[in-house]
């Protein structure tokens, strides 16, 4: 009777996979690798975000730097760039990285975000030796209105 148990169990979630379902509530979404020439010629840089879309529940958008080829030490600022609004990036953070940043955090605490759900991306401007050098950005992703 266990083993009939356990074998269930095994096709249910082997079944459910292969459905597509999953137990995350959150899809990460990594862009792909961008060139920086500015930084070095090998230099490239992606963004990672923790979701692309961020619901009402969300209270930040999580996201990492992350650098491969000859780049050196970045230095950087980073925000969300609301699709439309070229000029307007809010909120932002900055620091610098030699290969990954640790997890940042935006929060979703804006007004930006008040009142209209907004799509953008995470963007980043790169520095090196107080030069710019670049600007990257994350996939689309999309935030419900608070």
């Amino acid at each position: 009777m266990k083993k009939l148990k356990v074998a269930t169990l095994v096709g249910i979630l082997a079944v459910s996979f292969s459905l597509g379902f999953s137990t995350n509530s959150a899809e990460a979404a990594t862009s792909s690798w961008q060139k920086v020439p500015g930084a070095g010629s090998s230099c490239q840089v992606r963004v990672w975000t923790d979701a692309s879309t961020y619901t009402t529940r969300a209270t930040t958008i999580d996201f990492t730097l992350e650098q491969k080829g000859n780049c050196g030490n970045l230095k950087y600022i980073a925000g969300f760039n609301p699709d439309g609004l070229s000029s307007f990036t809010a909120p932002n953070t900055d620091g610098n990285f030699s290969f990954k940043t640790p997890v940042k955090k935006l929060s979703l605490n804006h007004s930006l975000f008040k009142g209209s759900q907004r799509s953008g991306w995470v963007e980043a401007s790169l520095w090196k030796n107080n030069k710019t050098v670049g600007v990257v950005s994350s996939n689309k992703i999309t935030v419900h209105k608070r």
